[in-house]
């Protein structure tokens, strides 16, 4: 049995166990930072500046307002917009960011950003100095995807998205989309990094740009009350697109590649997805669709002497997609005609 002292010690031990287990469950956020302290970046664009030297950063802002209320997507800072595009000009990354509070009153927070677009000029001039701050800081992700435009980074990031509240979200499902065709290698900040880093790597950027789509807008208006007339009006609207990819190598754009040889790129790095290659019935002359279903591709070297080749072996799982004749491509001397056609035209 316990005396009177032993049960005072067994006391006092579960009396002080339960003021410790209290106190370390009422131990606050410490860290803890209002939202509303913050502007959330989801793209982030960088061209030329005005001057030697200095760049121009584009700071792509997402307005939770105006995403809630499902307003039309427009740029500014009104209310109701989607976005609002900030600039600045700067020497360097880190002092340019900073900068930008001036105009927000907010710290810029890069957690969410997705998408990284380079003007081509800032592409042929070198991006080091740029991504040395996305991979630096602890805030932005090496996630984000890069984008080189064709012309500058502010024309695309200031579009009028279709379908989409912010320019962001349209670039990358214009991304995504264009996975099923296996002509551009989408590139994540991480995996450009690693390429470049490499002794015997280059890497591959997709190239964006602005096209103007012909629209004919039929009913601008009810009927007038006048006349009961119905006005057309003509309008033009760009979209965006993908076409061609940027070669970079020690961090600088120094070449393109067309759509064609950029599949061509994706089947020998082992990157094509889906995609549909067009051929030539030698007989009827008719183009035929061959869907790609998966690819797998083996690359070796072949060293003869003082010679170096490179031997790539491509195994393609394909079906047909489409043709412009009544041919029973099902017998197998036809299938074998496709098979023909199809390892030529890759």
């Amino acid at each position: 049995m316990l005396n009177s002292n032993s049960k005072e010690k067994i006391k006092k031990a579960i009396v002080l166990a339960c003021l410790t287990s209290i106190i370390l469950s009422q131990s606050g956020c410490w860290s803890y930072h209002e939202l509303n302290n913050f502007s959330f970046v989801v793209a982030v664009g960088i061209d030329k500046g005005s001057s030697e030297g200095k760049f121009k950063l584009i700071e792509q802002l997402a307005m939770p307002g105006g995403i809630k209320s499902g307003s039309g997507s427009k740029g500014g800072g009104g209310g109701g917009d989607t976005f609002w595009n900030i600039e600045s000009e700067g020497e360097t990354m880190f002092n340019t960011v900073r900068d930008l509070t001036r105009i927000v009153q907010r710290k810029p927070f890069f957690g969410h950003n997705r998408v990284i677009v380079f003007g081509k000029s800032v592409a042929e001039e070198g991006i080091l100095k740029y991504l040395d701050f996305m991979t630096r800081d602890t805030e932005p992700r090496t996630t984000a995807w890069m984008v080189v435009a064709k012309g500058k980074a502010s024309e695309i990031l200031n579009m009028k998205p279709h379908l989409d509240k912010i320019p962001a979200d349209k670039i990358e499902k214009v991304l995504e989309g264009h996975r099923n065709t296996s002509q551009f290698h989408n590139i994540q900040v991480r995996e450009f990094l690693e390429n470049m880093l490499s002794k015997s790597k280059a890497s591959v950027v997709p190239i964006i740009e602005l096209i103007e789509q012909e629209d004919v807008k039929k009913e601008a208006g009810r009927e007038a009350s006048s006349g009961g007339g119905k006005s057309e009006e003509n309008t033009k609207d760009k979209v965006l697109k993908l076409n061609k990819s940027a070669v970079f190598k020690d961090f600088k754009m120094v070449g393109e590649l067309d759509n064609i040889q950029g599949r061509g790129y994706s089947f020998v790095t082992n990157n094509v997805k889906s995609g549909v290659v067009v051929i030539n019935d030698r007989d009827s002359k008719d183009k035929i669709d061959i869907e790609i279903f998966s690819a797998k591709s083996v690359v070796k070297p072949v060293i003869k002497g003082d010679d170096i080749s490179i031997k790539v072996s491509i195994k393609v799982n394909s079906g047909l997609g489409g043709q412009g004749n009544n041919v029973n491509h099902a017998k197998s001397e036809e299938l074998k005609k496709l098979e023909k056609e199809l390892n030529a035209e890759i």
